[in-house]
């Protein structure tokens, strides 16, 4: 615990988290300090002296300051001189419980306000970094820990499917984890038990079409192709998964030419070793007609023209078939 606490960019929700999280620490480690918040991009100087001043309530605050990032040149000041006493007064005094008065400010992610945290970090402020789970990998770390967090585990391959449907969502990702650990006992938790949790995304069910065609599991491949359009799936979405699909097989086909090199690619370990197995019968001609067959599917769900759905079929009849046109011709779709 310090005088003043800077929560720095990163994740807008793990941002606040981290902020609330310190904020309940901060109640705790300063007996009857009177919670207070202020906004930087509206407070004052004199409201920010205020808040950190005795006042017929408390003679102690633990004040939560948003948009650090959008303070004036004069709450900038107030805040250093604040920092720079309360850090003198704190390093003379027996231990922290002399605290009276705790800031929590935030800082939104950018590099507006990087200069205002690194006067206040001058001045004796504790600087808490938020990651921004930007990368896949960031993102997968945070997962790992979700579950650790709650003595729990989950498979890569799950962790992953969560990512690519979650991923851009922190606080639903946040929420899916504790729901997940609530709704089931298997630990590690894997990637079937993901799957029939968030059965009624749309992305789950490209992905599951996605993996069933790239299986050569055809009869299962047009099933779940059927079921996710009668539920309404949007079949550019499919096209989207099966895409992404393919885009990846052709990267580890480029790996296995040497043509780019396995650290170019930015596939995960476990992943690559799936797509290397998948492989196996795929020829460049043969992606070449896959990729057509799915530009086609996706300009015909883009447009008013022709019949998505048989095309969307189509295509997952050509992956199946690792883009034969003659094994195509052997079996034909049930």
């Amino acid at each position: 615990m310090a005088p003043l606490i800077i929560i720095n960019g990163g994740d807008e929700f793990l941002n606040d988290r981290t902020a609330k999280s310190v904020t309940k620490e901060a109640l705790a480690a300063v007996q009857g300090a009177e919670e207070m918040d202020l906004d930087a991009q509206s407070a004052s100087a004199s409201d920010f002296v205020e808040a950190v001043s005795p006042s017929l309530l408390s003679s102690s605050s633990v004040v939560r300051l948003d948009h650090l990032e959008s303070a004036s040149d004069d709450l900038i000041e107030a805040l250093e001189h604040y920092a720079k006493d309360a850090h003198r007064e704190l390093t003379h005094a027996a231990s922290s419980s002399a605290l009276s008065h705790v800031v929590i400010a935030q800082k939104t992610a950018g590099q507006k306000g990087s200069g205002i945290v690194t006067t206040l970090k001058r001045a004796g402020a504790n600087v808490v970094t938020v990651p921004d789970l930007k990368k896949e990998r960031d993102q997968r770390n945070f997962v790992m820990q979700e579950f650790r967090r709650r003595d729990r585990a989950i498979a890569p391959d799950a962790a992953d499917l969560l990512i690519a449907v979650l991923g851009s969502h922190t606080g639903e990702l946040v929420a899916m984890c504790d729901q997940l650990c609530d709704d089931s006992d298997e630990n590690p938790l894997t990637r079937s038990t993901v799957s029939s949790e968030m059965s009624g995304r749309p992305e789950v069910s490209g992905f599951t079409v996605s993996d069933r065609a790239f299986e050569g599991n055809l009869p299962a491949a047009v099933q779940a192709l059927r079921q996710a359009l009668v539920s309404g799936v949007e079949p550019v979405m499919l096209v989207g998964a099966l895409s992404s699909r393919l885009r990846q097989l052709a990267l580890m086909g480029a790996v296995a030419a040497r043509t780019i090199t396995p650290d170019e690619v930015h596939i995960q370990p476990w992943i690559a070793r799936r797509l290397r197995y998948q492989l196996r019968g795929w020829t460049s001609d043969g992606m070449l007609r896959c990729f057509e067959a799915l530009a086609s599917a996706d300009e015909q769900a883009k447009t008013t023209s022709g019949d998505p759905q048989f095309a969307l079929e189509k295509a997952v009849e050509l992956i199946a078939s690792k883009g034969n046109m003659s094994a195509v011709a052997q079996r034909g779709v049930a």
